[in-house]
C-alpha cells in the first residue's frame, strides 16, 4: 500500500471520495434523526434484510439516523482494508509530506484485490462492514430492547399526559377566553350600575325629602287598620296626622303623586277616626259597669289617650261633641247615682239632734239622743248639747282622713253630731268634684273656661243639688248651735281648698251652703237668747253668793261658741278622693290641682264674725240681765249687805275663768268678750 497520496491526484483517497456524502460526525446524524415513533421500526427492518451493494450509503444513512451504533471513521475503514494498525496509518497521515515535498509514497505490500476494481472492491468491504455491523446493532438491540421498551412506555405515558395537560390547557385556555369575557362583560355593568347608582343618588337626593314626607310605611297601615289601640298604636297615628298634613302642604300640579297618596292619607285617617270613636264609646260604656272607679277609667283610659280625642277633634268636630256629650250622660248619671248611695248610707248613722227645749235657759236638761225624722233612736245616749268636748277636732282632720266607705257608715252604731255626715258627703263631693274639673280642663283643654265650666255644671248639677238637699236634711230642725258652727267652719275650709286649688266651680255651691247654715245658726242663737229673757226666776234662792248653774252652761256654751269662732291654722291636705262606686279612696287625682303651697288667705283667719258677734251681743246682754235679777233675789229685799256685788261678781269671775282656756289665735271676738267679762267681774269685786 501508498503512504502518502495517491500519485497523479492531490485530492482526497477513492474511498474517501465515494463516502464524500456520508456525514461526517454525530451532530449531523443527530439533525437527521426522525421521530421517536418511526426509529425502531427502522432498526427492525435493518435486523432481518440484507444490505444490497450498491445501497451502503443508503444502509449507513440509515444506520446513522437509527442512532443505535456509532459511525466509523474513514481511515479506520481504510485501515481494516489496508490491513494497516489504525494508529500507524493515523499517525503516518499526520506525518505525511506537503504537496511541495517531491517524495513519493511508499507501497507498504502489496494489495489482492481478487480481480475487482478498487471501487468493486471498496463497495465489498463496505458491505462487510455494514454486517458486521448489522450484526452489532442487532445484538445492541437484544441488550437495549427492555430499555427501549420501557422507553417507549415511558413516552407514551407521556404523550397520554401530554394531551392530557394539552387538553387541560386548551380548556383552561377556552375558560380563560370565557372568564375574560365576563370580566369585561361586569365592568360594562359596574360602570353601568355605577352611572344608573349615580342617577339614583341625584333623583334621591331631589325626591327623597318629598316622599319621605307623603310615604307611610305598610307596617303603620296595618297597624292603624288592625292593631290593638294601645301606646305603639297612638305613635302609628301621629304619624299618620303628620303624613296628612304634609301631604296638604303640597301642591298637586308639583308633585303629582299627592294624587295618589292623598286619597289613601284620607282613608286611613277615617278608618283610625272609626277606630278612635269605638275606643272612647268602649270606656265610657265601663264608666256604667257595676263597682266602676272612674278616676282609674279617666286616667289610664281617656287621659292617656287625650291626643286620640284631639285627633277626632280636629278632623270630625261634630263626632267628639257627640262623644263628650255622652262622657257627660254617663258621668252625670254616675255621680247622681253613688252620691245617692253614699247618702243612704249615711242617713243610716244615728245623730244627736237637739232639742227646741234644750236651751240655755232651760232649768233641767233632758239627756237623751234625739235622731233625725227619717231615723228610729234605738235607744238614748246621754250628751252636753253645751259643751264642745272632742268636737272641734274635726277641724283639724277636714283632709287629712279621706272620708269614710259607705259600708262604714251601715256598720257604724255610735251616734255623732250632724258636722260628722256633713263632713264626710262634702269633702267626698270636694275631691271628686276637684278631680273631675281637673280632667275635664286636661282632657277637654281645647276648649274655653267657659265651655270646660258648662259641661262641669251638666255632669255635677244633679248632685250639687243633692247635697244642698241632703244639708238643709241635716240642720232644718236643729238648734245645734255648735254643729252648725262646726259646719261653717267646715264650708269655710272648703272654700279655701278649692280656691289653693284653682278650682272655682265650687263657688255657687258654698255660696249656697252657707246660705243654709247662717240663718239656722242665728235662730239657734236667737232660742237661747229668748230662753234667757223668758227665764222664770224662782220666788226664793239659796242665801249663798255661789256662782248659779245657768252661769255654768252659760260659760260653757260662749266657750264653745268663741272656740270655733277662732281663726285655725290652714289645714293640711291628703290629696284624697274617693270611689264612689264603692267606698271612698285614696287617689292622685287632685295632685295637680295642689301643686303650689298654700298661701295665707283672709278665708282661714276667721268665719264672718257680724253674725257671731250680733248674736253673742244679743246673748250676753239676756244673759247680764237674768243675773241682775237673780242678783236681786240673792240679796233679798234688804239689799242683802253686798250680797248682790259678790254674787255678780262671782258668776261674772267664773265666765271669765271658763273664757281664759280659750286659744283666740287673735281673734278680735274672742279678745273682746273675755276681757268684757273680766271687767264685769273686777267691777264687781271691787264693789
Amino acid at each position: 500500500m501508498w503512504k502518502g497520496n495517491w500519485p497523479g491526484n492531490n485530492g482526497p483517497s477513492p474511498a474517501t471520495q465515494s463516502n464524500s456524502g456520508i456525514p461526517n460526525g454525530r451532530p449531523t446524524l443527530r439533525s437527521q434523526i426522525a421521530p421517536r415513533s418511526s426509529s425502531l421500526n427502522l432498526v427492525n427492518n435493518a435486523s432481518t434484510s440484507s444490505l444490497p451493494g450498491g445501497g451502503l450509503r443508503r444502509q449507513l444513512s440509515n444506520a446513522s439516523q437509527r442512532g443505535s451504533a456509532p459511525v466509523r471513521d474513514p481511515v479506520q475503514v481504510l485501515s481494516r482494508i489496508l490491513g494497516v494498525d489504525y494508529g500507524e496509518l493515523a499517525a503516518s497521515t499526520s506525518q505525511a509530506p506537503k504537496d511541495d515535498d517531491n517524495s513519493k509514497p511508499e507501497l507498504v505490500e502489496d494489495v489482492d484485490f481478487g480481480g475487482l476494481s478498487l471501487e468493486e472492491y471498496a463497495n465489498q468491504q463496505l458491505e462487510e462492514e455494514a454486517q458486521d455491523l448489522s450484526v452489532l446493532i442487532a445484538e445492541d438491540y437484544d441488550k437495549e430492547k427492555e430499555k427501549f421498551e420501557d422507553l417507549n412506555k415511558s413516552i407514551k405515558n407521556c404523550d397520554e399526559v401530554l394531551q392530557e395537560v394539552e387538553f387541560s390547557l386548551s380548556a383552561f385556555q377556552t375558560d380563560l377566553g370565557k372568564v375574560s369575557s365576563e370580566i369585561e362583560s361586569l365592568q360594562n355593568r359596574s360602570t353601568a350600575l355605577n352611572r344608573r347608582l349615580e342617577n339614583r343618588k341625584a333623583a334621591e337626593q331631589a325626591l327623597g325629602p318629598i316622599v319621605e314626607d307623603i310615604g307611610l310605611s305598610p307596617a303603620v297601615v296595618r297597624k292603624i287598620s288592625e292593631g290593638e289601640v294601645n301606646d305603639s298604636w297612638l305613635k302609628a297615628l301621629k304619624e299618620v296626622d303628620i303624613k296628612a298634613k304634609q301631604i296638604d302642604s303640597y301642591n298637586e300640579a308639583d308633585v303629582k303623586a299627592v294624587n295618589d297618596v292623598r286619597p289613601e292619607i284620607e282613608k286611613l285617617t277615617n278608618k283610625a277616626i272609626e277606630r278612635a270613636r269605638d275606643y272612647f264609646v268602649a270606656r265610657i260604656k265601663s264608666l256604667r259597669a257595676p263597682h266602676a272607679n272612674a278616676q282609674v277609667i279617666q286616667q289610664a283610659g281617656f287621659m292617656r289617650f287625650k291626643e286620640l280625642f284631639h285627633f277626632i277633634n280636629d278632623h270630625q268636630p261634630q263626632l267628639a261633641e257627640e262623644v263628650c256629650h255622652a262622657y257627660i250622660n254617663t258621668m252625670r248619671w254616675y255621680y247622681l247615682n253613688h252620691f245617692q248611695r253614699y247618702r243612704a248610707s249615711l242617713e243610716k248613722l244615728k245623730i244627736y239632734q237637739i232639742e227646741k227645749e234644750d236651751t240655755i235657759g232651760r232649768e233641767e236638761v233632758t239627756k237623751r239622743t234625739i235622731l233625725l225624722p227619717t231615723l228610729k233612736a234605738a235607744h238614748a245616749l246621754p250628751h252636753d248639747p253645751f259643751s264642745l268636748s272632742r268636737r272641734s277636732e274635726i277641724l283639724d282632720t277636714t283632709f287629712t282622713q279621706p272620708p269614710h266607705r259607705a259600708s262604714v257608715f251601715e256598720e257604724e252604731k255610735q251616734p255623732h253630731y250632724l258636722e260628722y255626715p256633713f263632713r264626710h258627703y262634702n269633702l267626698a263631693l270636694i275631691e271628686n268634684g276637684s278631680a273631675e274639673y281637673s280632667f275635664i280642663t286636661d282632657f277637654f283643654s281645647y276648649k274655653t273656661y267657659h265651655e270646660a265650666t258648662q259641661i262641669f255644671n251638666r255632669i255635677f248639677a244633679p248632685t250639687l243639688s243633692l247635697g244642698q238637699a241632703y244639708t238643709k236634711q241635716l240642720v232644718q230642725d236643729s238648734t245645734d248651735c255648735l254643729g252648725i258652727l262646726c259646719c261653717v267652719r267646715l264650708t269655710q275650709q272648703f272654700a279655701f281648698e278649692l280656691q289653693r286649688r284653682r278650682v272655682p266651680v265650687f263657688e255657687s255651691y258654698i255660696n249656697a251652703t252657707n246660705m243654709l247654715l247662717w240663718p239656722r245658726f242665728q235662730i239657734g242663737m236667737d232660742r237661747h237668747a229668748d230662753s234667757l229673757r223668758n227665764y222664770k226666776i224662782p220666788g226664793s234662792l239659796p242665801n249663798n253668793v255661789a256662782p248659779a248653774q245657768i252661769t255654768q252652761k252659760f260659760a260653757s256654751f260662749l266657750h264653745a261658741i268663741l272656740t270655733l269662732s277662732a281663726p285655725h291654722p290652714p289645714p293640711s291636705t291628703s290629696n284624697s278622693s274617693m270611689n264612689l262606686a264603692s267606698p271612698p279612696q285614696t287617689s292622685t287625682s287632685s295632685a295637680s290641682q295642689s301643686s303650689q303651697p298654700p298661701t295665707p288667705s283672709t278665708l282661714i283667719e276667721e268665719p264672718n264674725i257680724e253674725p257671731i258677734k250680733a248674736s253673742l251681743g244679743r246673748l250676753r246682754s239676756e244673759f247680764e240681765a237674768l243675773l241682775t235679777k237673780l242678783s236681786q233675789v240673792v240679796a233679798g229685799k234688804d239689799g242683802g249687805g253686798g250680797k248682790r256685788e259678790r254674787f255678780l261678781g262671782n258668776n261674772y269671775s267664773l265666765v271669765g275663768t271658763i273664757l281664759a282656756d280659750v286659744d283666740d289665735g287673735g281673734s278680735r271676738i274672742v279678745g273682746e268678750v273675755r276681757s268684757h267679762f273680766e271687767g264685769l267681774a273686777n267691777v264687781f269685786r271691787g264693789g
